[in-house]
């Protein structure tokens, strides 16, 4: 569950505890409280931001969640994006538009065709510039209430000092013995402070139906990893940080996620390493709404807006495409004990 859910679940409690007119009514006078979700992608051609309002009511509060008009804000929103130069001179505020065609999954609010109210703001490639900040400014026209958001956009992350795989060459050695161990190395980038790594590993797969090949890939994710300050810059090694493992973890994960096939049935094209790139601010809300685990399940309120509760920051994604496998790992993917049962050839 997102914090939005949490929050706007934990506003809907509230109510629950009011009772008759002899008792203490919690229920005091509703506040506007605006929620805000939104990160800013440098490589993604269209930016979504999120906003709603929280809720308060007597009975039953998570009926509220069903109700549109308890969560959404009618068209009365004036949201607006400004980038703030590296020089110092600002340019003039981008409006978003409301938009409504993205289906919300089914759950505990509402997700009725045209109830996922997102503002929407198209970004073609080199609207986002790194080395700027940007700010967020939401107005409710009918009540005045603004709120308002900063945020530094996060760099690319580049080849550390020593370079490693898949900076210093694209083939993979992999053997299925334990002692095999692969580092994959990165220079921290701008702004960037938690880093998550994920190799992509691309395949095709045959229809044993009708003999035809399709594109599939299988994502094996490490963690989030992070960086002791945010300091990196674009273009030159930051810190480096640094990703191992071994070998043979690399067939262990293939032969966990496919099913077994017939010889001939599965082809490796190639393999790309992704990562995902987040701010401090994104990662201390990150660590404040992760589930707790101990006792104490209080948790404390964070945000980074003013005159809101929410966030608004910044993630990128960096990837290195196109790498492949070397010989003699490649016959081990095919003939190897762990995975010569799943049709790879």
């Amino acid at each position: 569950m997102n914090y939005l859910q949490r929050l706007l679940i934990y506003s809907a409690l509230l109510g629950a505890f009011s009772s008759c007119k002899n008792e203490l009514d919690v229920n005091a006078p509703w506040k506007e409280t605006t929620v805000v979700y939104g990160l800013l992608s440098p490589t993604d051609s269209v930016q979504y931001i999120k906003i709603n309002k929280a809720f308060l009511g007597p009975g039953n509060e998570l009926s509220y969640a069903k109700i549109a008009d308890s969560v959404n804000y009618p068209d009365i929103l004036k949201v607006t994006i400004q980038r703030f130069k590296k020089d110092g001179t600002k340019e003039s505020p981008v409006q978003l538009i409301r938009d409504m065609s993205i289906q919300k999954d089914t759950g505990i609010f509402m997700s009725d065709a045209g109830t996922n109210v997102l503002y929407k703001w198209l970004t073609p490639t080199g609207t986002i510039d790194k080395e700027n900040q940007y700010l967020l400014t939401i107005i409710n026209t009918q009540s005045g209430k603004m709120v308002t958001g900063f945020t530094s956009i996060v760099g690319d992350i580049s080849s550390p000092n020593t370079p490693t795989v898949p900076w210093s060459s694209k083939t993979l050695t992999l053997t299925n013995h334990p002692n095999n161990n692969v580092k994959i190395g990165w220079g921290t980038a701008a702004s960037g402070k938690i880093y998550n790594l994920v190799i992509r590993i691309f395949y095709k797969e045959k229809d044993l139906s009708t003999n035809s090949f399709f594109p599939k890939y299988l994502d094996w994710a490490f963690g989030n990893q992070e960086a002791l300050d945010t300091l990196g810059s674009n273009g030159n090694p930051g810190e480096s940080l640094e990703q191992d493992f071994e070998g043979d973890q690399f067939y262990q994960y293939v032969a966990n996620k496919l099913a077994d096939m017939p010889s001939g049935s599965r082809h490796l094209d190639s393999i790309s390493f992704i990562w995902s790139v987040g701010t401090l601010d994104l990662d201390t809300y990150i660590q404040v709404y992760q589930p707790s685990i101990g006792i104490v399940q209080e948790k404390p309120q964070y945000t980074n807006l003013n005159g809101g509760i929410g966030i608004f920051s910044s993630r990128s994604t960096y990837t290195v495409h196109g790498c492949k496998l070397n010989q003699n790992s490649q016959d081990t993917l095919i003939l190897g004990p762990m995975t010569a049962s799943k049709g790879f050839f």
